[in-house]
């Protein structure tokens, strides 16, 4: 397995990471992360659902690029995140 689970983001937030990857060559994997809706009520669904809110974007990087990815990570989001 080459690449490591980095975390699960918000769908503006992981446009934001994935182009600062981009540039600066960071290899990468996405999977769409739609567990909230495929697990919603069907009283939610009626009442508007998540209006768009529920899908994330999971994203994996190359084991070699990891530490790099997080420094990137670390700039663009804080240490905290």
């Amino acid at each position: 397995m080459e690449y490591e689970y980095f975390g699960t983001y918000r769908n503006a937030d992981a446009r934001v990471l994935l182009d600062a990857f981009t540039e600066c060559d960071i290899r990468f994997e996405l999977e769409i992360d739609d567990s909230a809706i495929r697990n919603m009520s069907p009283i939610k669904m009626l009442l508007g659902g998540t209006f768009g809110t529920g899908s994330r974007i999971a994203v994996s990087v190359h084991k070699e690029d990891f530490e790099e990815a997080d420094n990137i990570r670390k700039e663009l989001f804080g240490p905290d995140e």
